[in-house]
């Protein structure tokens, strides 16, 4: 077994436990709008890459439609099971404004793994 294969065994360890994707403020904490909610990742949501001699973990596209509320998102971080945040990643370009309801984002979130 090369050492990548234990490097994507332990990653796909970290997928099985039940992670969140959440939405990230100035403050790096969750916006307050309406219809907000943060987005369950499970394991099946999951690609495994190689990129650069590292494991990356790709998840599928996720949608907020909001209901209201004014917020300037500034990237998403996401949680295991036990509430411990494990990636925290601001987006490129700046925020993305929420400004009215039935605004959009959607965002395909992405982590990186190095080998040991």
């Amino acid at each position: 077994m090369s050492e990548n294969q234990i490097s994507q065994k332990t990653v796909r360890s970290i997928l099985q436990s039940g992670l969140t994707l959440h939405l990230m403020d100035a403050k790096g904490v969750e916006p307050k709008l309406l219809n907000y909610k943060h987005k369950s990742l499970p394991e099946r949501n999951w690609k495994l890459l190689s990129e650069n001699g590292e494991t990356v973990a790709l998840a599928e596209w996720a949608e907020w439609v909001f209901g209201g509320g004014k917020a300037d998102i500034y990237g998403f971080f996401i949680k295991d099971k036990d509430g411990d945040v494990l990636w925290k990643e601001k987006f490129k370009g700046g925020p993305c404004e929420v400004l009215r309801k039935d605004d959009k984002l959607r965002i395909r979130a992405k982590m990186t793994f190095g080998e040991e």
